[in-house]
């Protein structure tokens, strides 16, 4: 809790460093030292802080010239003490000397850069030393331990730099190698590498690899496992305490992890959500042996449908329509918000038969699709654009988008469409702007209208997501 002292403190800073700043900048010939003058000031104000305090800003502007004068001085003696130095080394070691070319360099560096040297070579300062002396004397430096995994004392150390308001001005985040601080590494190897075709920016870090698929185990006190995407160049067997799991983004796109936990640890923890998932065996051949179970190739086929998403357009997974039907579901809405599409995969209930009053089908469009396995080149999976005309009855044409098979894009008068695929793997399949007929679903008032859809920007990118389904099965 702040005091009273540092409340007032803030406010004054807060309503007068504007002023200040602007007051020493007019002053000097730079924003680096006109931030670091007007610093000053204000932790003079702190430094001499009664009861009352002064605070106006008439003595502000005086302590800010007497700082301005100090600060013009000792850049004159820097000066005159870098040309001494440096006759001094010509005097001592010859014109060629090596001393000269460090001088040089030193003298074309910002000051602020050739102290932090100084301090690192000739003074011997530690990294820390130079840290608490380099920031004004009313900014805080501070430093928290962040970890979610106790016995990794030194995971995520944060260094933070604030100014006398209270904001933040930069951070120093640390983490540790994958040996993972003070601990005993134990043997690790990776089972199932597969690399990926994923773009990554630009990086000349050596820590840096491929990005890949990974399951890797590592023996602890049980045979601890993950499922991962991993980008680091880690080596497939070695010794370790923990492995990091991150992926190396294209340019542009945010740091990203993805799989059974952000890291593998010897005991088994994998951070956050992670640690539940990961998996436990008694030995590696147990390890080994659960990639021929039906979860780990589920795992590793991730989700097992892919298709090109429109820009602007998104797709969001939602549940299932009953529990009694387990699978898959995802629905896609345009830039409005708008349901364009719903994708199925999954057991479901029978469809409807057929009654006594149908209706002619017309299939105005019709195209092969990205489905590549031996269930879709059976079943004659195929995109179908048809149309219902129940203009006989006063209601126009109702139309459907989707995938089809030999069985449900039959073209013949009926009283119901289905846009469906039966026969596959994990039951029924169905991608499309409807599955079945709605009451509530769009209609057309002639053919002509229906035949000026496929037209539309809307059509023809809902026909090329379609067709670009992928499933792995």
């Amino acid at each position: 809790m702040e005091s009273e002292r540092e409340l007032a403190f803030i406010a004054v800073h807060r309503d007068s460093y504007p002023r200040v700043y602007r007051f020493v900048r007019r002053r000097v010939e730079s924003t680096e030292l006109a931030e670091e003058l007007a610093a000053d000031v204000f932790r003079v104000v702190w430094q001499i802080w009664g009861d009352p305090p002064r605070t106006d800003i008439a003595w502000m502007f005086t302590v800010a010239r007497n700082l301005i004068g100090n600060a013009y001085r000792i850049r004159d003696g820097l000066l005159a003490l870098k040309t001494k130095l440096r006759a001094s080394a010509e005097l001592c070691s010859g014109t060629e000397s090596e001393d000269l070319v460090v001088h040089d360099a030193l003298a074309a560096l910002r000051d602020s850069d050739c102290d932090i040297l100084q301090m690192a070579y000739w003074d011997e300062l530690s990294n820390a030393e130079i840290v608490h002396f380099q920031h004004p004397a009313i900014w805080r430096v501070t430093e928290t331990i962040e970890s979610t995994v106790s016995d990794l004392r030194y995971w995520n150390r944060t260094i933070r730099v604030k100014d006398a308001s209270g904001k933040l001005l930069s951070s120093l985040h640390i983490a540790p190698d994958a040996a993972g601080g003070s601990c005993t590494p134990v043997p690790y190897q990776t089972l199932d590498p597969v690399t990926l075709d994923i773009p990554q920016r630009p990086t000349s870090s050596p820590y840096v690899g491929p990005t890949q698929f990974k399951y890797r185990v590592m023996e602890g006190a049980q045979v601890f496992g993950a499922l991962t995407i991993d980008s680091s160049s880690v080596a497939p067997v070695g010794t370790a305490c923990l492995l990091l799991s991150a992926i190396q983004p294209p340019q542009n796109v945010p740091a990203v992890s993805f799989g059974m936990g952000a890291f593998l640890e010897a005991e088994g923890k994998g951070g956050g959500e992670g640690a539940a998932a990961q998996k436990s065996f008694a030995s590696v051949a147990e390890a080994k042996a659960y990639m021929d179970t039906p979860e780990y190739r589920d795992i590793k086929r991730g989700g097992k449908a892919s298709f090109n998403l429109p820009l602007g357009w998104t797709a969001k997974d939602v549940p299932v329509d009953s529990p009694d039907y387990p699978g898959s579901a995802i629905r896609v809405t345009d830039e409005t918000g708008k349901t364009v599409a719903n994708f199925h995969h999954g057991a479901t209930g029978g469809l409807g038969s057929a009654c006594a009053r149908n209706y002619p089908i017309t299939e105005l469009d019709t195209a092969t699709t990205s489905l590549n396995a031996q269930w879709p080149t059976s079943a004659v999976v195929r995109f179908s654009y048809r149309v219902r005309d129940q203009t006989s009855v006063g209601k126009g044409l109702s139309y459907q988008v989707g995938l089809v098979d030999k069985d449900s894009g039959q073209v013949q008068d009926t009283l119901l469409m289905y846009t469906v695929v039966t026969g596959t793997p994990r039951g029924i399949l169905s991608f499309a702007d409807r599955a079945v007929q709605d009451a509530a679903e769009p209609r057309f008032a002639s053919m002509a209208e229906a035949r000026a859809y496929m037209e539309t920007p809307e059509y023809r990118k809902l026909k090329a997501m379609i067709r670009s389904l992928e499933i792995n099965s």
